[in-house]
């Protein structure tokens, strides 16, 4: 496997400031930065001068976490509270711009390893933060850190004993786990990561079709009918059918391109 093929693609973006009830866990606690006098979603390069004009310096993307959860009792959100039981977890906010900060979940699965993930809109760039049963999970990005990573833990075997162990959750909410293959070093959109996080670039660039196949291969991924908002279709992992699900989760669900293979096959 190349080392490009770690990267999933685009986090999750959200406007919204937490609700107050979400205080007091670990895993709603993000460190919210705003920035005054700098509007919300204002053009990028006005929001950029206008940051200038205010701090007297030119805008650097960078990031901020909270505290790890460790334990079932830190969390708020039922598959962090199952999740905790495999890995350190916590919430992390990515200053993109001065008008966009990006919110997301980051579990440690490994020596120098780490996962950001969380319930996005397949069909936005939206979190439901408000609702406690995720139907759906997103890995957003699956980076190694410059200082920590030795080498001895591969990512996507990591990553695929997170989802092993997701998938023996009690009650589980989770009808589709799904990414979209990336390459983040090819991405102008995704440019800023690489200022905010510590992450390993890698040397080359991968196509989209060998990231398919690799992560067909480690992770059973397969093409599903659900686009994107660039048109590219959304991978879902194919194997996911948890033991235990949860009472309501067979309910009808909200985006059922995800749950339909790219050759219309129906997902048993």
């Amino acid at each position: 496997m190349g080392m490009n093929a770690f990267i999933f693609g685009v986090i999750i973006c959200i406007s919204a400031l937490i609700p107050k009830y979400l205080k007091g866990s670990l895993d709603s606690n993000w460190p919210i930065r705003p920035m005054p006098g700098v509007a919300e979603d204002s053009d990028p390069l006005m929001a950029e001068l206008t940051y200038k004009a205010i701090y007297g310096k030119l805008f650097v993307p960078s990031c901020a976490q909270s505290e790890w959860a460790t334990r079932e009792q830190d969390c708020f959100y039922p598959v962090n509270k199952w999740a905790s039981e495999h890995c350190p977890l916590r919430c992390i906010s990515l200053q993109k711009r001065p008008d966009k900060q990006i919110l997301s979940w980051e579990a440690r699965i490994g020596k120098g390893v780490y996962l950001l993930y969380g319930p996005k809109s397949p069909s936005s760039d939206n979190l439901n933060i408000e609702e406690p049963e995720w139907p759906i999970l997103y890995l957003n990005l699956l980076w190694r850190h410059v200082d920590e990573y030795d080498g001895t833990c591969n990512p996507l075997w990591a990553l695929r004993r997170l989802l092993n162990h997701l998938h023996e959750m009690p009650d589980n909410p989770i009808r589709a786990v799904y990414l979209r293959p990336m390459d983040v070093s090819l991405s102008h959109d995704c440019s800023y990561l690489k200022q905010a996080l510590p992450m390993i670039i890698p040397k080359g660039t991968s196509p989209r079709e060998r990231l398919v196949g690799v992560y067909d291969r480690a992770l059973g991924a397969v093409k599903t009918q659900m686009m994107d908002n660039n048109g590219k279709p959304y991978y879902r992992i194919g194997w996911w059918d948890p033991p235990h699900v949860e009472t309501n989760a067979k309910k009808q669900f909200q985006w059922p391109d995800l749950l339909q293979n790219a050759d219309k096959s129906p997902v048993i």
